[in-house]
């Protein structure tokens, strides 16, 4: 995995539409918005979710929970505090399953079955 800073996924998005993008959605969310809404390959993380103005819930209605994956990736978060937020948002069922599960898998899946692991790390 490359690690790319927020102002560089509008351009990733477009060169690399053969890969699929996950964005750390935290600082400029409205612009990774913006480019998930725009390129089917492109998902954000949940994330940092008292990092932001926005409320979660606006974006998930704004992009849909199939564009959105959870993630905890820093030490500095606290997983336990983000996954009781992610649950204190009044979802369906489906949508809480789509974003801890459905759309990481979707993404995964593929690679593991061609065996592809170069691609993940």
């Amino acid at each position: 995995m490359k690690e790319m800073k927020q102002k560089q996924l509008p351009d990733a998005a477009t060169a690399a539409s053969n890969l699929q993008l996950v964005a750390q959605a935290v600082d400029g969310r409205a612009e990774a918005e913006a480019v998930a809404r725009a390129h089917r390959h492109v998902y954000l993380e949940w994330c940092g979710s008292f990092l932001s103005r926005k409320p979660w819930e606006r974006t998930i209605r704004e992009i849909g929970s199939h564009k959105l994956v959870f993630g905890t990736d820093g030490v500095l978060h606290n997983h336990d505090w983000e996954l009781a937020r992610l649950l204190s948002v009044p979802l369906a069922d489906e949508e809480f399953r789509r974003i801890l599960h459905d759309t990481l898998h979707g993404i995964i899946s593929p690679l593991l079955e061609t065996r592809d692991l170069q691609s993940i790390f």
